[in-house]
């Protein structure tokens, strides 16, 4: 039986956006290289739906009332917070905040290098009065990102009294990580039956894809590296065949444990891997199957001495999707990733 582990708690990967606060200066500067092509990361920008996904600090989520993707058009749209922090400034405060932003600039052509958007974020009450300006810049780095948003306040004060009551720089580093979680894990998400109501990541990892190839089948190297931290897999059954019992077991805190039993459908060494937890090895159907999904991880090659590295998960329904997506797919598959490659570049 599969027992999903309890909701991620994990951190996000804000050390990675690089923050510029001037003293005396009127500016926010955030700056993140991200591992998805520059295409996917304007989409997430662009679309509505994607948009939800990501914007706003931990814990915030956005209800879209109108989205005009033009020059002039106009964004409408609450965001939902979390339950107010009783050491705020506003204790007991409303979890809706309204929000307009216009864009002022629309630059994606083959002659605009890098690519912009520029917005205006208005207060909720007047469209003639906005509160800070924005411009976001997409530069490709091969088949990255390097995202720069700068956002303009007019005064120092307010820009520091932001700082100080609201974090600003905290949540605008936070959304950013945000959006490197959702580019470079769910650029191609599916949400409908044709498509398995997929969860995905993909990124390109910088070790050869023989390596990555070893992490997955090596049953000395997976609880390395399998479970994000701090769950752990203290053994597991590899019988990579089609038909394979495909079995770990995973601990964590507060003496959480959990057997997780499924097979493998398909075995291309060095190539792709599907495996079930819909079945037990050789084909049995599983009496009580977790997630009810299949994943397959894909290996390709990359760059020199790089791999493209992909995993889908297929689940029975849009529910189980998004409980599995709730529960942590995206942080949790990014960090076991992250710790696949800092294991194999120890270890190579």
């Amino acid at each position: 039986m599969t027992t999903p582990m309890p909701p991620l708690a994990l951190p996000l990967d804000t050390d990675s956006t690089a923050t510029q606060v001037d003293p005396g200066g009127s500016l926010i500067i955030q700056s993140r290289l991200i591992q998805a092509p520059r295409e996917r990361v304007w989409d997430a920008w662009t679309d509505p739906a994607q948009l939800g996904q990501w914007w706003g600090p931990r814990g915030f989520s956005v209800t879209t009332t109108q989205f005009e993707f033009r020059t002039g058009g106009h964004w409408v749209f609450t965001m939902q917070g979390p339950d107010p922090d009783p050491q705020s400034k506003n204790p007991g405060g409303p979890r809706d905040f309204p929000n307009r932003i216009v864009w002022t600039r629309i630059a994606r052509t083959a002659d605009a290098d890098p690519w912009h958007l520029e917005y205006h974020h208005l207060q909720a009450d007047t469209l003639d009065n906005p509160l800070f300006s924005s411009n976001v810049t997409f530069e490709a780095r091969d088949e990255r990102t390097l995202l720069t948003w700068t956002a303009n306040f007019g005064s120092n004060t307010l820009r520091d009294q932001l700082i100080r009551d609201y974090g600003a720089s905290q949540g605008g580093r936070e959304t950013t990580a945000r959006l490197a979680h959702h580019t470079e894990g769910t650029g191609y998400d599916q949400t409908s039956a044709a498509q398995g109501f997929r969860l995905m990541l993909s990124r390109v990892v910088p070790v050869p894809r023989e390596q990555v190839w070893r992490a997955w089948s090596d049953p000395h190297l997976l609880p390395q590296w399998f479970c994000p931290k701090p769950f752990a897999v203290d053994r597991c059954v590899l019988d990579l065949r089609p038909g394979g019992r495909f079995y770990t077991h995973m601990v964590g805190p507060n003496g959480w444990e959990a057997d997780n039993e499924g097979s493998y459908l398909e075995v291309v060494p060095g190539e792709r891997l599907t495996f079930t937890d819909l079945l037990l090895s050789d084909w049995i159907p599983a009496p009580n199957p977790g997630f009810r999904h299949t994943v397959t991880v894909q290996f390709e090659e990359a760059a020199a001495g790089h791999t493209r590295y992909t995993a889908i998960a297929r689940h029975a329904s849009a529910q189980g999707r998004a409980q599995h997506a709730q529960m942590g797919f995206h942080e949790g598959w990014g960090t076991a990733t992250d710790q696949l490659v800092a294991l194999m570049r120890q270890i190579s």
